[in-house]
């Protein structure tokens, strides 16, 4: 009896301790499972941000070179133009909420560009300097200047016209860096004036030179520089703008400019909305580097300068992840361990009790394949398993349906038959690819359904393998992808009967830019302008003018504030050397209320000009001709009338009749 119980005791020790063992190895597992995917989910929430911000960052140094494509495209932008083309961006950024012309004068012609400029503004302007006590003051003896010309909108009511930005420091070392780059260069925060809502503002200037382009060396670029565009935004409206639809996640992003000064890197800290209400955020630039916990960073090159990227966790993030759960499988596989380790006790007690738990588990096990079976039979999807030769060893209802036999027949029947000839050879290829360590794939193919119609399949293959790497069976799950095929394929067909319309349309059709930049020209393009479509691309529309192209731009600027069609005539200049006159028809195109690009229509009515020249000059000889003519009958009626009234005195009878010849 003694021995018995201390056999029991042993096994039941034995099991607890492969219970408690295995238990310990799933939780640790399961823990490692759940701190990764809170990593990698915190890599995407954070890489997600970042994107965001450096997109839109970028976005908004586009639209500043846009005005620098103002530039380059005339050889004059006045201040009117100047009004219109920035009023058009700052509606659609609203981060951006200055633009601002810098022009380079020499110290020689320094009082004759006061005058021009004075006689502009209708006042007195002067390039000044920013004194120490903060006023305004004349400027300094300098080779040059380079003072504001242009304010977009003007909120700080002309205190910042003729401000000269060679003689702060700050601005000066990032208007030299700007012009011997030729490329755009992004400033630290500085303070700003009276803007509502803005305490201080990051600018990007652009350099302008006076041939449009940057030159090739730093020293052609040093002596073509005209100018600057620059731009002034608030970095906390922009990150908040990037962020806005960004689904909130707990997680807090850090923006720094690690090109600043120590204690003045961070420029923002967007909060998540998500978070807890006992939780403080944490500032400062010891986030820079990695404290302890979760925490990632990027750092990322723009317009010259250094910005990193920090992202960090709070409380809420951690709220969906379980972190209990690995201790409650481990104290499930301890609860298990206990259950088995009774069951194996009632072992002992009689097997009777152990056959009808067999028994009960067996009957479980039929259900659950009963279970599995009705779950696939009900599922719309085609669910098949093959062996490698082709041959049906299971089908589900959804296939009797589509091929319209019975599962006899089905089973033990060919799956090749079914499919359309010309793609078999692709369906045998893909089974040759199938390996233990590449056992999935996904093919669409065409197959004859019950009625002999060919359907298309999105077929997704699974191949099960021996132990010994022998392709032992193949389970495949269809889906019906006819219409959307038939729909892609009228698609193509739709694209191609409108791209066959514009390559043969007489008419010249233009895509634009709200800038004016070109980015598409139909065929007719040569011989309307007299210009392949290639010289064209990317340039402006204005370039191509005749005319004063200033009656073309104010077109384009109200078709662009109205959102209705334009109608103009105007000459332009072919490639050849000669003026046509054309009629052109500008069009804004929008998406949800928002105008994405400009659509035209060029139409060369230089035969229709000519016939109303030819015809007008006929008029005008028409009406010489009638005029000397009636003016002669007159003279000759008058001359009869007189004769009449002599032979009338002398006693005769009249001549002639009254009123003819």
């Amino acid at each position: 009896m003694i021995k018995r119980t201390s056999g029991r005791l042993g096994v039941f020790l034995l099991i607890l301790t492969i219970g408690l063992v295995i238990s310990l190895v799933a939780a640790a597992a399961i823990h490692r499972k759940v701190e990764e995917r809170l990593r990698n989910d915190f890599d995407m929430y954070s890489s997600e941000r970042a994107e965001a911000i450096m997109n839109t960052l970028g976005s908004d140094i586009d639209v500043l070179r846009s005005i620098g494509a103002l530039y380059a495209s005339s050889e004059s932008v006045d201040r009117k133009e100047f009004h219109t083309f920035a009023n058009i961006l700052l509606g659609f950024n609203p981060e951006i909420f200055q633009f601002r012309r810098l022009e380079r004068v020499k110290a020689g012609d320094k009082e004759e560009f006061e005058r021009k400029i004075s006689l502009d503004l209708g006042g007195a302007f002067t390039i000044k300097d920013n004194s120490s006590s903060g006023k305004m003051t004349g400027a300094g003896r300098r080779d040059e200047y380079y003072p504001v010309v242009y304010v977009e909108p003007d909120t700080t009511q002309g205190e910042e016209l003729g401000l000269d930005a060679s003689g702060i420091p700050e601005r000066w070392e990032c208007l030299k860096k700007a012009r011997d780059t030729g490329e755009p260069v992004i400033s630290r925060d500085l303070p700003v004036g009276a803007v509502e809502g803005v305490k201080r503002a990051t600018r990007v200037f652009l350099p302008i030179y006076a041939n449009g382009k940057p030159a090739g060396t730093v020293e052609e670029r040093k002596a073509g520089i005209a100018g600057f565009a620059v731009m002034l935004f608030d970095m906390g409206h922009l990150v908040e703008r990037a962020l806005k639809n960004i689904v909130s996640r707990g997680v807090d992003v850090y923006l720094y400019d690690l090109s600043a000064p120590a204690g003045q890197k961070l420029q923002y800290c967007h909060l998540s909305r998500k978070r807890t209400s006992s939780e403080e955020p944490r500032y400062g630039e010891d986030q820079l580097d990695s404290p302890k916990g979760l925490f990632w960073r990027t750092d990322r090159a723009i317009a010259n300068a250094k910005i990193a990227i920090v992202c960090r966790p709070n409380r809420a993030f951690y709220g969906k992840y379980d972190k209990l759960f690995p201790w409650l499988v481990f104290a499930s596989g301890i609860g298990l361990t206990l259950i088995v380790s009774l069951y194996i006790e009632m072992l002992y007690r009689g097997k009777s009790i152990a056959i009808r738990e067999v028994s009960r588990k067996n009957m479980e096990l039929k259900t659950s394949e009963e279970r599995y079976k009705g779950i696939v039979d009900s599922q719309s999807e085609l669910v098949t398993r093959f062996l490698p030769d082709g041959t049906f060893t299971f089908v589900n209802k959804a296939c009797v349906r589509f091929f319209g036999k019975s599962e006899e027949q089905l089973l033990g029947g060919k799956f090749m038959p079914f499919i359309v000839a010309a793609d078999i050879p692709r369906v045998m290829a893909l089974v040759g690819t199938l390996s233990p360590s590449k056992n999935d794939e996904i093919l669409e193919i065409r197959v004859y359904d019950g009625d002999g119609v060919i359907r298309w399949l999105q077929l997704t293959f699974r191949a099960f393998f021996s132990e010994a790497g022998t392709l032992e069976d193949i389970q495949g799950v269809g889906r019906d992808i006819t219409d959307r095929m038939r729909a892609e394929e009228a698609h193509r067909e739709s694209e191609r009967k409108y791209k066959a319309i514009i390559d043969n349309t007489a008419d010249l059709i233009i895509m634009m830019r709200l800038d004016g930049i070109i980015t598409f020209l139909s065929p007719a393009c040569e011989k309307v302008t007299g210009y392949p479509p290639g010289a064209l691309m990317g340039k402006s529309i204005f370039s191509i003018c005749a005319d004063d192209p200033v009656k073309v731009r104010q077109k384009f600027s109200e078709c662009l504030e109205s959102g209705d069609r334009a109608d103009i005539e105007f000459r332009v200049l072919t490639g050849e050397g000669r003026t046509k006159w054309v009629s052109q028809s500008i069009s804004a195109v929008t998406e949800g209320g928002k105008i994405v690009f400009v659509s035209s229509v060029v139409r060369d009515i230089t035969a229709r000009k000519e016939l109303e020249d030819v015809t007008a000059t006929r008029l005008r000889d028409m009406e010489k001709f009638t005029k000397y003519t009636i003016g002669r009958e007159k003279d000759i009626i008058r001359l009869k009338e007189e004769v009449n009234a002599i032979l009338t005195k002398a006693g005769e009878p009249e001549k002639y009749l009254k009123g003819t010849l």
